[in-house]
């Protein structure tokens, strides 16, 4: 202070020295030292002697110079203490004592890294069901710095693979997680993302968080079975009950639940001949065996389905050949053929009947070749193998056949194995009409002589028989006695 009046007893300060940077200031009226425009580096320089000049305006300019030392004896911590007020107190020795205050604003410096919340997740599960731009967790992160230095800017600086989460700065100064592309589960399972905290100064201070995002299954993948084009295969037809057909595959990928597949049998398997596994796919024929002749191929719906809410299912086809077994006989038209005719030269070469056999195989099992195996008396037939035309080879004569040709005829099929062949048989009944082509004959071309007594007639003499092999009046023998 100054004792002049008026103008004489105003006084002004000002900072004479140890202020080269202009790191200072002092209110030039009220002497309070404040931080000035640069910046303080305590690395640097940790203690400042400022020279504080106070002077009045009078002309002889009086003036009293205040020398002494402000230094910090602590570093400074604004987080803990931003202002304090200094009473400076000056004497001459005597009894004269001025004293100002002294206003110390400590200001920011970056010197405080970003936290992130204790309680701040550092894994979870995220459907891949969701959607971009769904929000899966906030986190957050502070900074004890002020302004620039305080402000908390987040970023996913690795891991985050195909840019599939992102993370935003929100208003209250959190960070959200969001989706930002599909997520594929099947694709990639498991995320490790580095989360970046970092403030606004300069340099910037940074932290980081480890969080990592398991990618949990939806049941978003139908079955697909391996065989895209279905399966062909063929079994025999004498196959027993529990045959191993075929094993249809699926694949699901989606796992637990969602990717447990079952089996069914849905179409094409009217006769109930096979049954399918609901767990392995396998296919195998029911104790009832399919039977070629009732149904040669079988054409099956087979479908799987996954275990998820809803399940998804996918379908294929199994064609099943069933291929020929050795198991039917030849079957001949008739039983029995039967036809008549006359005796005769006119018999002879000419075409009687023609027999045919039907054998449900196929293939040789179902070739018919044809036989004469009995009753072809003085080998008077002849039957064409393959055709079963029955011709004669001989003239048909009543008399040896005694009127009838009965012949046992049989049809055998060509199986591979002639062990495995089968055969059927038959009859052709020959009826033959007799012709009076027999003259009678006596047994004896000459009998007697006869002794007859003379004188006596009517006495017998002898008896002749003559036979006729023609049948009917054909056969009827008549006698006389010639004349001389």
């Amino acid at each position: 202070m100054d004792a002049d009046e008026g103008t004489n007893g105003e006084v002004w300060y000002r900072i004479v020295s140890g202020n080269d940077d202009h790191a200072f200031d002092v209110d030039v009226t009220t002497g309070q030292v404040q931080r000035g425009p640069a910046a303080l580096d305590r690395e640097k320089t940790a203690k400042r002697v400022l020279q504080i000049e106070a002077f009045n305006n009078d002309s002889a300019r009086l003036s009293s110079i205040v020398r002494g030392d402000i230094r910090t004896q602590t570093s400074l911590d604004r987080e803990e203490e931003n202002l304090y007020i200094l009473t400076v107190v000056a004497g001459d020795g005597g009894h004269q004592v001025t004293s100002c205050l002294v206003f110390v604003t400590v200001t920011d410096q970056n010197d405080n890294h970003p936290e992130f919340e204790a309680d701040s997740v550092g894994w979870l599960h995220v459907s891949e069901a969701f959607s971009p731009g769904s929000r899966i967790t906030v986190l957050r992160a502070t900074d004890s710095d002020t302004s620039e230095n305080g402000t908390v800017i987040y970023s996913l600086v690795r891991g985050n693979m195909d840019e599939a989460f992102s993370i935003s700065t929100m208003a209250n100064g959190a960070g959200e997680v969001q989706v930002a592309n599909k997520l594929d589960r099947e694709t990639l399972e498991t995320y490790n993302l580095t989360v970046q905290a970092s403030d606004a100064g300069n340099p910037p201070l940074r932290t980081n968080l480890s969080l990592v995002i398991t990618v949990t299954d939806e049941n978003d993948n139908a079955p697909i079975f391996l065989e895209t084009q279905g399966y062909n295969v063929s079994i025999f037809e004498n196959v027993g009950g529990g045959t191993s057909v075929v094993q249809v595959q699926a694949v699901d990928h989606d796992i637990g639940s969602n990717g447990a597949l079952s089996y069914y049998l849905t179409g094409g398997d009217e006769e109930q001949a096979f049954r399918v596994d609901r767990l392995t796919g396998e296919l195998t024929t029911r104790p009832v065996p399919p039977d070629r002749e009732h149904s040669p191929l079988y054409n099956l719906t087979v479908t799987v389905e996954d275990d998820g809410n809803p399940s998804l299912a996918a379908t294929t086809f199994v064609m099943i050949w069933i291929l020929d077994v050795n198991d039917n006989r030849p079957q001949f038209s008739m039983a029995t053929y039967e036809m008549n005719i006359t005796e005769g030269p006119d018999t002879l070469g000419i075409h009687l009947l023609t027999v045919s056999a039907s054998d449900q195989d196929e293939g040789d099992n179902g070739r018919v070749l044809y036989d004469i195996i009995a009753g072809n008396l003085g080998n008077s037939f002849h039957m064409h193998e393959s055709t079963g035309v029955v011709t004669t080879v001989k003239e048909l004569d009543y008399e040896q056949s005694g009127g009838q040709y009965i012949l046992t005829i049989a049809a055998t099929d060509q199986a591979v194995n002639t062990a495995l062949r089968l055969t059927a048989t038959a009859r052709v009944v020959v009826s033959v009409e007799d012709v009076n082509d027999i003259a009678p004959a006596f047994p004896f071309l000459h009998e007697g002589p006869f002794e007859v007594a003379e004188g006596q007639p009517g006495p017998r003499i002898n008896t002749f028989v003559a036979y006729d092999l023609d049948s009917g009046r054909n056969g009827r023998v008549e006698y006389s006695i010639p004349p001389p």
